[in-house]
């Protein structure tokens, strides 16, 4: 028996919905503040690394909703096993 896997976006869209936050269609208010300038400014922050998300993928208003919120905070800059 194979085991199903989740997506890391699947992972984050769920917690959205857990949080009653459609991310997937987020509301004008959200698109506007979750702007390009805004993740270009929170991606300087040393404790986020979100690098491989952009303003054009699907879920990218799930992953900054909870970033915002400090629910995800990206992938290590550095993987703590491998160096």
């Amino acid at each position: 028996m194979s085991k199903k896997q989740v997506s890391r976006y699947e992972v984050v869209k769920y917690l959205n919905y857990a949080r009653c936050f459609d991310c997937i269609y987020p509301p004008k208010q959200i698109k506007k503040k979750f702007s390009l300038n805004w993740f270009e400014n929170f991606k300087k922050q040393d404790r986020f690394y979100l690098n491989d998300i952009t303003l054009k993928d699907k879920y990218y208003y799930c992953v900054v909703n909870l970033a915002s919120v400090d629910y995800v905070h990206g992938y290590p800059k550095t993987n703590p096993i491998c160096g």
